[in-house]
């Protein structure tokens, strides 16, 4: 019986012959591609739980003012998820303590839309960070507490993108945390590293250093080897935000004070009037005002220490008392008559 593949053909000479037929190629199927992100609208309930860490992780106050974020999307890989819970409960039975089974969000930059898939899909991959401060770069993933503080230098004005991650603490272990070049590897029995709190540094680091000390260095030992994908990090959600530019601030001019309230310890300012002519201003002072700036310019306002005029005698005389605050009032009316009056008249007064 002829098969599939081949047929039997009897030419003249008698002798049977077989041929192959070509075999058909079936194409194969492309694997499809699931998609791990969800969007959300930015007034949903589900944005707000997951801006809310972000917001509260700010290291810096005045951050909440310089980012603006234009996107949200969910992040669910059931594969991770399911390494992530099976990492909790090999936790649980090694005896951790509830506040190192305690989650955490993290944060990391991400500078292209290929690097979020690629993290949504495979989970983050130790040396996600070329330098380091807490140990070996490329053992461990490096994971930022303050969503402000992601990059080593001063980031640029323009749209960023965060990923969002959640982390149990697991066991930490605290180094003194140094410049680049650290070999300082995971630590056996541990799940991170985390910068040593150290008194006697410096308030004002450099960009890179303020980094170091506010990161996570974390890594997963099985069988006492590095586990490339730690399981105790899952990426949660993608924000995408602006980083906006710092206004400089404009003091606000200085106001006159409203007539309906005039300031008692304040000179008001000299009306059109008093700045016309020296001689129309002459003649509208009064004869009592003019005879005290008169005094004052002479010297009247400035006595001597000699003269008991300013102060009452010992004998606390009323009458030297009483003339004593006459003298001082009329000494503050002609400072102030002096403020008002242009040069010219005091000149001609003179």
């Amino acid at each position: 019986m002829d098969g599939l593949n081949t047929f039997k053909s009897k030419p003249e000479g008698g002798t049977t012959k077989r041929k192959l037929l070509l075999k058909s190629n079936v194409p194969k199927l492309k694997k499809i591609k699931q998609d791990f992100l969800t969007d959300l609208t930015l007034d949903s309930h589900e944005c707000h739980d997951i801006l809310a860490p972000v917001r509260k992780s700010f290291h810096f106050p005045v951050s909440s003012s310089y980012y603006e974020f234009t996107k949200v999307q969910a992040i669910f890989n059931p594969v991770l998820s399911a390494k992530y819970m099976e990492r909790r409960r090999e936790m649980i039975l090694a005896g951790y303590s509830n506040s190192q089974l305690a989650e955490m969000f993290a944060f990391i930059p991400v500078e292209n839309l290929s690097k979020v898939e690629r993290f949504c899909q495979e989970g983050i991959r130790c040396g996600n960070q070329q330098f380091s401060g807490l140990g070996v770069s490329h053992m461990a993933v490096h994971l930022c507490k303050h969503a402000d503080i992601v990059y080593a230098s001063r980031p640029k004005v323009g749209e960023k993108i965060l990923l969002v991650v959640k982390t149990i603490k697991g066991k930490m272990k605290t180094v003194l945390c140094k410049n680049v070049g650290v070999q300082l590897k995971p630590t056996p029995n541990y799940d991170c590293h985390i910068a040593k709190p150290n008194v006697d540094q410096a308030t004002q680091l450099a960009p890179h250093m303020l980094l170091y000390t506010t990161q996570i260095f974390v890594y997963e030992y099985s069988d006492f080897k590095i586990v490339d994908h730690p399981r105790q990090v899952l990426p949660y959600a993608v924000v995408f935000y602006i980083n906006k530019e710092p206004q400089p601030v404009i003091p606000k001019p200085i106001t006159s004070t409203p007539q309906s309230h005039p300031m008692s310890s304040v000179v008001p300012p000299l009306s059109s009037t008093q700045r016309s002519s020296s001689s129309e201003t002459d003649e509208g002072m009064s004869t009592q005002l003019k005879n005290i700036v008169q005094q004052v310019i002479s010297g009247y306002s400035r006595p001597s220490d000699n003269d008991t005029t300013y102060a009452p005698s010992s004998s606390n005389n009323k009458n030297t008392t009483q003339k004593c605050v006459k003298i001082k009032e009329d000494y503050g009316r002609a400072l102030i008559t002096i403020l008002r009056t242009p040069p010219m008249v005091i000149k001609l007064m003179k």
